[in-house]
């Protein structure tokens, strides 16, 4: 835990840059590698999909999706952190790069291995319930699991995932005692809570929203900060008597520690004005998620090393391993 804090840490003393490349003369020489740590038709390779097109034009050079799902997203930022640092290869993050560090003895990357190029969009993690409980509120939830004492199903959409760390942590917040159920993935999870077999789970907005709209299941509160833009009748954690709950996922570009500082700049900028084309804003929140702002972009190493640190922590007082 204490080398997951500590990566952080170095990874925030690296700050992306903020300005246009003064000389970026012979780059790109060829198409850029875009590292992805979904598989196809995944959430993070459908936003690369959105933005490829429009950043490779600005940048001179096709941006090239290359998914590389396997280990929860280890092998895709192990490939990441192995790549010459020359401005040809960027790796897609998402929230397991923050949290895999800390739940693996021998994690195939560090942190500080990669510089933040730009934060492209977030997405909260949302507390769902079966409809069988009637549960239509956090207390109700809450008031239901603790009746049961340890008898109430948490499930999963992975061990030490952030979803699975996002339900531990309410779970200390709140006292309840419950039976983690894993699952391979959101399907499998909101498939079962939908046939009533699991009782209530945290999942990304994205995946969980059509099927609350089709009333399949019960959406309880957001994770996020600030009340959803496109559900703004949902309560967030924090107004539902968790004043310090945070669970949100993010999407954003990294790049090897080492890349040139021209070279990282003009990436930077060109995704930024890339996110600032309405167009790409449009499919970004038809996925569900909320394009970055600027000033959340400014702030994006800040958040990773948060992140990182908060993650740390919940990883070791619920005591998740996934190995050694």
């Amino acid at each position: 835990m204490r080398t997951a804090i500590v990566t952080a840490l170095l990874f925030l003393a690296i700050p992306a840059a903020a300005q246009p490349a003064q000389d970026v003369r012979g780059w790109p020489q060829k198409p850029i590698r875009w590292i992805v740590n979904s598989p196809a038709g995944g959430l993070s390779d459908v936003m690369a999909r959105v933005l490829a097109p429009r950043w490779g034009e600005a940048l001179g050079q096709p941006l090239v999706v290359d998914p590389r799902p396997g280990g929860g997203g280890m092998l895709a930022y192990g490939l990441g952190a192995r790549a010459a640092a020359d401005g040809h290869t960027i790796s897609f993050a998402s929230a397991p790069f923050v949290v895999l560090v800390s739940l693996h003895a021998k994690p195939q990357y560090r942190v500080s291995d990669f510089v933040p190029v730009g934060l492209v969009a977030t997405a909260p993690n949302v507390l769902v319930a079966s409809p069988r409980l009637q549960a239509r509120s956090v207390k109700e939830l809450v008031d239901w699991a603790r009746a049961r004492d340890g008898a109430a199903n948490l499930a999963s959409v992975g061990v030490g995932s952030t979803p699975h760390l996002s339900g531990e942590m309410f779970n200390r917040m709140t006292g309840i005692r419950a039976v983690h159920v894993p699952f391979n993935g959101s399907t499998a999870a909101l498939n079962e809570l939908m046939a009533g077999r699991v009782d209530y789970l945290f999942v990304n907005y994205p995946a969980a929203a059509p099927l609350a709209r089709a009333g399949k299941l019960t959406l309880l509160a957001s994770g996020s900060e600030r009340r959803l833009g496109a559900q703004p009748d949902l309560p967030t954690l924090a107004e539902s008597g968790l004043p310090s709950f945070r669970s949100v996922g993010f999407y954003g570009v990294l790049a090897p520690v080492g890349i040139p500082r021209p070279i990282l700049g003009t990436l930077s900028l060109e995704l930024e004005r890339t996110l600032r084309l309405p167009e790409v804003r449009e499919r970004l929140a038809a996925l569900g998620a909320d394009p970055a702002s600027a000033e959340e972009n400014a702030r994006f190493a800040a958040f990773l090393a948060d992140e990182a640190r908060r993650w740390a922590q919940v990883i070791r007082e619920a005591g998740v391993r996934v190995d050694g």
